[in-house]
C-alpha cells in the first residue's frame, strides 16, 4: 500500500484521462490510490486485465511449480489454466477495449493501465503489433514500477518509449520488516500519525 501511495503521489500532477485496471484486489487498490488525485476520473476495472490464470496451480507457492524445464512448465500451465496463446488473445481484447474508449476523444489522452506482470507483457506485445513497432527486449515489471510510452499521432502513428520499469518513486520508501508490516492489509487500520492527530487525548 505504501508503494501504491508513492506511485499515486508521483502521478498526481499528470493530466490523467483514463484509468483501466484488473479487478483483482492489488491492482484495483493501486488504481484507486492513483484516482484519489484525479477526482474527475472513474476507474474502469475489467477481467480482461487480470493476470494469467494458472488453473490448478493458482494459490501454490511458485517454488512448488517452478521447474528448470520451461517447456514442461508451459505445458503444465496450458493443461490446467490459461495458455500463453489464450493470454495473448485476451491482452489483444484488453487493448481493443482501451482503444474503443479513448479513440472517440480527439484531445491528447493520458491513459493508465494497472495490471499484472504476465498480462502486461502480453499487452505490450499487442500494443507494439498495433503500431508496427519493435518490442523492447527484456522488459521487467517490479511492484508498482511502470512503463511509459507516447503515441505521436499522424497518418502513421509512432510509438515512443519514454521510460521502462520506472521505479524512481520508490527510492526513499523503506520496506517494513516483521511485526504488523508483514500482516495482512487491513483497510480499517490507521497510520500512526493519523491515529495521534485524531486522538481525543491529543495535547
Amino acid at each position: 500500500m505504501a508503494q501504491a501511495k508513492a506511485l499515486a503521489d508521483s502521478l498526481k500532477h499528470e493530466p490523467v484521462s483514463h484509468i483501466f485496471c484488473s479487478d483483482l484486489k492489488r491492482a484495483s487498490r493501486t488504481a484507486t490510490a492513483i484516482a484519489e488525485h484525479h477526482s474527475q476520473i472513474v476507474v474502469v476495472p475489467d477481467q480482461l486485465f487480470r493476470e494469467q490464470d494458472f488453473g490448478r496451480l493458482e494459490g501454490k507457492c511458485w517454488r512448488e511449480t517452478w521447474t528448470a524445464d520451461s517447456s514442461s512448465r508451459a505445458r503444465a500451465i496450458a493443461s490446467f489454466g490459461e495458455s500463453n496463446v489464450a493470454l495473448a488473445e485476451r491482452a489483444a481484447l484488453a487493448w481493443d477495449l482501451v482503444l474503443r474508449q479513448v479513440s472517440s476523444i480527439r484531445e491528447p489522452q493520458f491513459v493508465i493501465i494497472v495490471s499484472h506482470g504476465r498480462l502486461l507483457t502480453s499487452l505490450l506485445t499487442s500494443i507494439c503489433l498495433y503500431y508496427d513497432t519493435p518490442r523492447p527486449a527484456n522488459v521487467s515489471w517490479g511492484n508498482t514500477s511502470y512503463l511509459r510510452l507516447s503515441v505521436i499521432s499522424g497518418r502513421a502513428p509512432i510509438l515512443v518509449f519514454d521510460r521502462i520499469n520506472e521505479s524512481g518513486h520508490l527510492t526513499n520508501l523503506q520496506r517494513q520488516k516483521g511485526g504488523v508490516g508483514s500482516s495482512k492489509f487491513d483497510e480499517s487500520q490507521k497510520t500512526i500519525d493519523l491515529f495521534f492527530s485524531q486522538s481525543p487525548h491529543k495535547k
